[in-house]
């Protein structure tokens, strides 16, 4: 589909047509039905709303009238005020006899004594209606109920009523029966619709359906229950559509009964409410098929019109492609259509004349390349001999240039060398000399060196001699140290006798005690002291020994480097005379280097001035070479483009004989 739509104009016509009339009016249509369907469904809604409405206002007027009357009543005998059964009994029978809607009349006193028309007396002060009327002094209204006393349908109205001081006085109770309610619940109807009324918890009160009565709504209408109680239960007024558990769909609408808070519930058949509705829709899309059939049918015809031309121009075109330019297209009228004919024809026939003229041109231009490229091939085969030729000459004068490069490099570097001998020569000779000098200077200062180390080595002599002496008087001191040692344990003895006779003189003695105790102080401190004057002695011993032992190795390790020394002072002697004979031959040689870098110097400048010469001439004969190249390329361009323009040529007279204008 997509590939025939994208080759068929026509088609592409009919798509335009189709779109630009069936869009609007597919707008225009839906348009229209959304707005009267809307219409339509508000409409049904509110009507049937108003009938749910109506009904509710009637049920609530006719249970005002009977709670009306009840206060009238009570308002025109002042016996209830008083409170006395005996007179008010006989009120309710006459009542009760008047109304045919009041099944019974029951006065109630203050205390919850319900005194009844047949004379009986129930307690009633524990039934939640009392209560709710002695504490809020409001006039209640019953669901539907059974009697308890009759076994019938009831609706109990209590009518609380005060006394003159304002206290609760009792309650006028009224059993009606709901006979008139039903038939007027029933009486409602809406095509197959009909009405019915559920209690303010959802209850059914009155339905056509006995059954129903007395059970709630939620338990019957399956999955729409919570529909129906967040719509129904929960607000005053207003529509719902739902699906009851046998499958039947209904539109509903309900209102609240003022007085009792009873819904009023309208409900039929959505196929009923809406068949207008429906009716419409079908309506609305039977004219939309039927302008589409029409409009397809304008389109096509519109799209023949329109396409034949064309696919004659296309037609004609095709045999332009395929070369045959003879045919022409018919010009009928002065539409645009025609004149793109007619400029099509003129365009066939400039054609015609052009492609005549590029054949003419075409021989020519063939007939020239061909002159051309015989031209070229003879002016191509003298370039390529001069080129050749040059070339040789080129390539030898390359040879000899190299050649002469290389030996000028050669001597370059000959020449370098040579120098850099020279220069190597000349450094070690002036290196040899500073050598000759510090191997003199060395020779001297070993000779100070042995002098020095003979002066030291006496001195070490001297030193250890001292050292010696020093040890012996120290041995000294401690002999003396041991006298004087011994000198105060002989004192101590003396003192301790003297302290022992001062003892035995009693009283005399007390003096010489005394100056023996300070002698015995005395040999005790000369005998610490002597102690301590040995420890130091030792120790200076004990360093003496050990100076003694250094200064000996010392002695005898400076008496070996004097014999080192005095060996480095003789080769020393030895390496001086040699290195002033080195220093004699390295001096000739620096000379003769100097000699051959002069000579060396003046064969690379000869060799620098032919390399010169030698290079211009080469770069002479390459430019040639290159000339008489480019030349060759050249004329081999020019040959190839001659041939590829006789090429052209040929493939143009092919090209144009491809095309029939006869």
């Amino acid at each position: 589909m997509n590939k025939w739509f994208g080759k068929s104009i026509r088609a592409k016509i009919i798509a335009l047509l189709l779109s630009v009339t069936m869009i609007p009016l597919l707008i225009a249509c839906s348009l229209l039905m959304a707005i009267s369907t809307g219409a339509m469904e508000t409409s049904t809604k509110v009507n049937q709303t108003a009938l749910a409405q109506l009904s509710a206002a009637s049920i609530d007027t006719w249970l005002k009238g009977k709670i009306t009357s009840a206060q009238r009543v009570i308002d025109a005998h002042p016996e209830f005020k008083q409170g006395n059964p005996a007179q008010i009994v006989p009120i309710l029978k006459v009542l009760t006899e008047a109304d045919p809607d009041v099944q019974a009349f029951n006065f109630v006193t203050s205390t919850g004594a319900s005194h009844r028309i047949d004379g009986s007396v129930v307690d009633v002060s524990k039934f939640d209606n009392f209560k709710a009327a002695q504490s809020t002094m409001k006039t209640a209204v019953s669901d539907i109920r059974k009697s308890a006393a009759t076994g019938e349908n009831v609706i109990i109205i209590d009518v609380p009523f005060k006394k003159d001081n304002g206290e609760f006085a009792g309650l006028l109770q009224m059993l009606l029966s709901p006979a008139d309610l039903i038939s007027m619940v029933s009486s409602i109807k809406e095509g197959s619709g009909y009405g019915y009324l559920l209690s303010s918890t959802g209850t059914y009160l009155i339905h056509k359906e006995v059954e129903r009565v007395g059970k709630p709504a939620g338990e019957l209408l399956g999955d729409a229950a919570a529909a129906f109680e967040n719509s129904v239960l929960k607000y005053t007024n207003g529509t719902l559509d739902y699906t009851e558990a046998d499958g039947a769909s209904y539109a509903a609408a309900y209102d609240a009964v003022a007085s009792t808070g009873w819904k009023m519930v309208i409900i039929a058949p959505e196929k009923e409410v809406y068949a207008e509705v429906n009716r419409t829709r079908i309506t609305t899309i039977a004219i939309i098929v039927i302008s589409l059939i029409v409009v397809t049918g304008i389109a096509l015809v519109v799209a023949r019109i329109i396409s034949t031309p064309l696919l004659r121009i296309s037609s004609l075109m095709k045999e332009v492609a395929q070369g045959r330019l003879v045919d022409r297209l018919e010009v009928r009228g002065e539409d645009e259509i025609q004149t793109l004919k007619a400029h099509i024809n003129h365009m066939l026939d400039s054609f015609c004349e052009l492609i005549g003229k590029i054949s003419e041109s075409s021989e020519i231009v063939a007939a020239s390349s061909e002159e051309l490229t015989a031209t070229s091939l003879q002016t191509a085969a003298a370039t390529e001999q001069v080129n050749r030729s040059v070339s040789f000459i080129a390539t030898s004068s390359e040879a000899q240039y190299e050649s002469a490069s290389q030996t000028s490099m050669t001597m370059t570097e000959m020449a370098v060398g040579i120098t850099r001998i020279a220069e190597s020569a000349s450094g070690v000779s002036e290196a040899t000399n500073e050598v000759v000098s510090d191997v003199t200077s060395g020779h001297a200062e070993v000779q100070a060196a042995i002098r020095q180390m003979t002066a030291v080595g006496g001195t070490v002599r001297q030193t250890a001699n001292a050292v010696q002496s020093l040890e012996q008087q120290s041995h000294t001191i401690g002999e003396i140290i041991d006298v004087i040692r011994g000198i105060a344990q002989q004192t101590n003895l003396l003192a301790l006798n003297a302290s022992i006779e001062a003892a035995r003189a009693g009283e005399h003695g007390k003096g010489f005690a005394v100056v023996a105790t300070e002698v015995k102080k005395l040999a005790e401190q000369t005998r610490t002291e002597a102690e301590r004057i040995t420890v130091i002695v030792s120790s200076i011993l004990d360093n003496t020994r050990t100076v003694a032992s250094s200064v000996n190795e010392g002695v005898e390790m400076m008496n070996e480097g004097v014999g080192q020394v005095s060996k480095v002072g003789e080769i020393f002697e030895h390496v001086l005379a040699s290195v002033r004979s080195v220093s004699d031959q390295i001096q000739e040689v620096s000379a003769a280097s100097e000699e051959l870098s002069a000579g060396t110097e003046e064969v690379a400048a000869s060799m620098s001035e032919m390399l010169h010469v030698t290079k211009e001439a080469a770069e002479q004969l390459a430019q040639v070479s290159r000339a008489a190249s480019e030349q060759k390329q050249s004329m081999d361009e020019v040959s190839n483009s001659s041939q590829s323009l006789s090429e052209m040529a040929m493939e143009l007279r092919e090209m144009v004989s491809r095309f029939s204008t006869k």
